[in-house]
């Protein structure tokens, strides 16, 4: 059997973006490509949305925007304070929280994964087996590590185990989180037990190391069954994924699981809006090698780290594919990192007037000029897109979009350049003001509105600037 291609002699790179002017349809046709990348052209745009949406909903896509603030903490893990409800004291405690690329990437590794009958029970499947056996028996009391501690345990309403010492009623009670647990779990996956200093030097603080021991001892203790039986079972939280593929990533084979062949491998989509607007060093930092296809997870050349703040290993999965929008008229587009640019494939969506599909014939000869002059006067980076006309159909819808989003855009393309927007507009919108020939003035032009044209008509007096209506150019 001839073996799948390598991702990146695939169809669709596994890193790209869509770069261009704005209003070029970079954002609305990141979202097609999403979709084609996961499930082939739909039929229609309306399948398209449908789709796009149905595939947020699932996780398989994820949409997030960079910005001048966003940070690693954001983007891949960082420590969040969040209130502690669950034992009612309402005091903040801290955490480590998955940020949107951790999470896709540890969702896409896992669904690449296939299970087979080695391994033993998951945690997932002893955890829900402690609950059952704790519910089922209230009245029961559990030995501690020392003779002035046993302890009879409760579920919590958010699946945690609650420990109370009867020994010593007053002390209150010592709650035991999944969370917790799962992290001894994947540490000490064979052991029947574990010393108070084994489980707090494993876990630190949050957590009365105590009651933790205890629990522990019964989790492990749990008959759940045969290990093939268990491998049927999915995970179905983000914690028991992330279990799975921490235990892939730290034992391979020994694990009880194994890679998918690649065509069998569901793909997932990771699209970053403006993606040139945030600090790529700031935002990914180490990560951005594992970009690389050859790096990716079962490649010739995979690699993964542990990352700084949980300690988890992470590598990026060769099923997820990261597409992002880059508005190249942005300022910020001068700070692209070299290391994005080397790892990325990029494609240029450029004005295309011919998708609007109601705009009139000389509205389309009056756009491509200007684009024409702005290329000539400033770069083809600054041009107008197409998707500021796309219901636009008569003059009076023309010249309100002209007015309300195109000079504004302009405005700032030519700040205080005032040649070069005559040379782009022609007459008419450009002004001199009155008084500006005497000897102290410092400014001589001023906008068609700041001169009380307010009904001024763009469409005609563009058409006469470029010579399309039969006039001479007044220019």
């Amino acid at each position: 059997q001839k073996a799948p291609p390598p991702p990146m002699l695939d169809s669709f790179p596994l890193n790209q973006i869509l770069y261009g002017p704005p209003g070029t349809g970079k954002t609305y046709s990141v979202t097609h490509r999403a979709v084609d990348i996961i499930e082939g052209e739909a039929e229609s745009d309306e399948g398209y949305q449908e789709r796009f949406r149905a595939l947020v909903r699932e996780g398989r896509v994820c949409f997030v925007t960079f910005h001048q603030s966003y940070a690693y903490e954001d983007f891949v893990e960082g420590i969040r304070p969040v209130l502690d409800d669950e034992q009612g004291t309402g005091m903040p405690r801290y955490e480590c929280r998955a940020g949107v690329f951790k999470r896709i990437a540890v969702d896409a590794l896992h669904a690449s994964l296939e299970k087979g009958t080695g391994g033993g029970p998951s945690f997932e499947q002893r955890w829900e087996a402690l609950l059952d056996m704790i519910e089922r028996n209230p009245d029961e009391e559990y030995d501690g590590l020392t003779e002035k501690t046993r302890y009879r345990l409760e579920v919590s309403s958010k699946g945690s185990v609650v420990g109370h010492n009867v020994k010593n009623p007053e002390a209150g009670a010592y709650l035991c989180s999944p969370r917790i647990m799962r992290k001894v779990f994947s540490i000490f996956p064979t052991r029947r037990e574990v010393t108070n200093q084994e489980l707090y030097k494993a876990v630190g603080v949050g957590c009365h190391s105590h009651v933790a021991c205890v629990v522990f001892r019964l989790l492990m203790a749990q008959k759940v069954g045969p290990a093939a039986d268990i491998a049927s079972s999915e995970p179905t939280s983000y914690e028991a994924r992330k279990g799975v593929v921490q235990d892939y990533l730290d034992k391979g084979a020994e694990s009880g699981h194994t890679l998918k062949p690649y065509a069998q491998r569901p793909r997932y989509v990771l699209i970053i809006d403006e993606i040139n607007r945030g600090n790529i060093s700031k935002i990914l930092g180490e990560l951005v090698t594992l970009l690389e296809g050859d790096k990716r997870i079962g490649e010739a050349h995979e690699l993964s780290l542990s990352l700084p703040y949980s300690g988890d290993q992470f590598g990026v999965p060769a099923n997820l594919y990261v597409v992002g929008t880059m508005n190249t008229a942005d300022k910020s587009i001068a700070l692209v990192d070299v290391a994005l640019r080397r790892r990325f494939e990029f494609e240029e969506l450029m004005p295309d007037f011919s998708v609007c599909k109601d705009l009139p014939d000389e509205m389309r000869q009056v756009l491509a000029e200007l684009n024409k002059r702005i290329s000539l006067y400033r770069d083809r980076d600054h041009q107008i897109g197409h998707s500021y006309f796309l219901h636009v159909a008569d003059e009076g819808a023309f010249n309100e979009m002209f007015r309300r989003c195109v000079i504004p855009l302009l405005q700032e393309y030519f700040y205080n350049d005032w040649d070069g927007l005559r040379s782009v507009l022609g007459d008419g919108f450009i002004l001199p003001i009155d008084g500006a020939g005497t000897k102290n003035a410092r400014n001589k032009w001023q906008w068609f509105m700041d001169a009380g044209e307010k009904a001024f008509d763009c469409l005609a007096q563009l058409q006469k600037n470029y010579g399309l209506s039969g006039e001479t150019n007044g220019e």
